[in-house]
């Protein structure tokens, strides 16, 4: 982190298994922004089954406290299963974000791998639908002001692009192996033995299977500012 240029945000993505107070301060001392903690589900049980262990849940808000005491952005990151795209699953996944002091949810669209390797899971039109209208009315809505805020790039990925693959993210895992994200899961090198500038090269050169379009910040910028004249980069 101490050689990462200005303006470069680290976060470490986990389940919240192991991130003690001890690791977060250790983190938070690095410089790290934040921790994105996987949670599948509102209901305890369902987030276990899914994780295959009986205290996965536990370990998320364990996770959350420990980060949260240090001052660290914490996040809940919903992949969002086609069974668990209702409104009503996702208000009440809000409000537990919301009591549990989380600042952000981020929403992912499956894709085929890890669990859903083979799977036929991507959401259809009309699930895409209701977490569009969802994560509008978080950032339009007063009602929504007291709300953790909704991050779902997949709605401007859908206009611009990949935001990741070299772009404005990349992902690194836990052996080093540097990947477009989290869910495209072909390592073009490791972080411990290679040089990165390289492989964001080869990332960017690559680009994304599911989003291919890429824009600048700057057009970026010029659509929000005429879409929504509050908006202020």
């Amino acid at each position: 982190m101490e050689s990462a240029r200005p303006g470069t945000d680290f976060w470490v993505l986990t389940s919240g298994f192991g991130l003690t107070a001890e690791k977060a301060a250790r983190l938070a001392k690095a410089g790290l922004a934040g921790v994105v903690i996987s949670l599948d589900h509102f209901e305890a049980q369902a987030h276990n089954v899914f994780r295959h262990h009986e205290d996965s849940y536990r370990w998320v808000f364990e996770a959350a406290q420990n980060a949260s005491q240090e001052g660290l952005v914490v996040a809940f990151s919903l992949c969002a299963a086609r069974s668990f795209v209702t409104s009503q699953n996702l208000r009440r996944y809000l409000d537990l974000a919301k009591r549990s002091g989380v600042m952000m949810v981020r929403i992912l669209e499956p894709r085929t791998v890890g669990h859903y390797r083979g799977c036929d899971i991507e959401l259809d039109e009309a699930r895409i639908a209701l977490l569009t209208r969802l994560y509008l009315t978080n950032i339009h809505a007063p009602s929504h002001l007291t709300m953790p805020i909704i991050e779902y790039s997949g709605y401007y990925q859908r206009h611009y692009g990949c935001f990741a693959a070299g772009d404005r993210s990349l992902y690194i895992d836990s052996r080093g192996d540097v990947h477009a994200c989290p869910f495209c899961q072909n390592p073009v090198g490791n972080a411990l033995r290679d040089p990165l500038p390289p492989l964001v090269l080869k990332l960017q050169e690559i680009g994304c299977h599911k989003f291919k379009y890429r824009i600048s910040d700057a057009e970026i910028s010029e659509h929000m500012q005429a879409v929504y004249p509050e908006y202020r980069q």
